[in-house]
């Protein structure tokens, strides 16, 4: 591995807390444990754990230099959840075996739009079981998918989508 390919994120510590980083990755990797067995995948996908570590790394490192740009000392949920979809999606953690269908191509995009609606819902008080049924919600995790497939985004953007569905939802209630 060359120098240019290597990471220092020791800077984070000043930061952040050896603490903060294993929840939040414990987070993910039982999200991860979850999607893969709710969908019976076990065989097929594995969980590449240090590309996971850099994802949540990452993930800090953004939002480290986002509050120092901007002098903020808090980050809005919208932020949370875009800077961790996004390093989740870059990183790509869950890796797919040999010989795989298409169907499962799109592991990680499928796997970041579940935890993502899945969160939306509950911090505005909704259930997922109560959701199931509801169209709008269906089209609005298809186009999430189908923009990760297809199209570009960052952070900002999926601040942005984020953002615009809690407006949404909270407008409906």
């Amino acid at each position: 591995m060359s120098k240019e390919d290597t990471y220092d994120y020791a800077y984070l510590l000043n930061e952040y807390t050896i603490e903060q980083f294993c929840s939040r990755y414990q987070f993910w990797y039982k999200q991860m444990l979850c999607f893969i067995k709710s969908a019976g995948l076990e065989e097929r996908v594995r969980i590449d754990r240090r590309k996971l570590a850099y994802a949540v790394l990452s993930y800090y490192a953004g939002i480290y230099r986002l509050k120092e740009f901007h002098d903020i000392d808090k980050t809005n949920l919208a932020k949370v959840y875009g800077y961790e979809a996004y390093w989740m999606l870059r990183m790509s953690p869950l890796q797919l075996g040999d010989k795989v269908d298409d169907s499962i191509l799109w592991v990680n995009e499928k796997f970041v739009v579940s935890v993502l609606i899945s969160s939306l819902l509950n911090s505005i008080g909704i259930s997922v079981c109560d959701s199931k049924d509801n169209l709008s919600l269906r089209e609005f995790a298809e186009l999430l998918c189908c923009r990760f497939k297809y199209r570009t985004y960052n952070p900002q953007s999926l601040e942005l989508a984020i953002k615009g569905f809690m407006v949404g939802a909270n407008a409906r209630r």
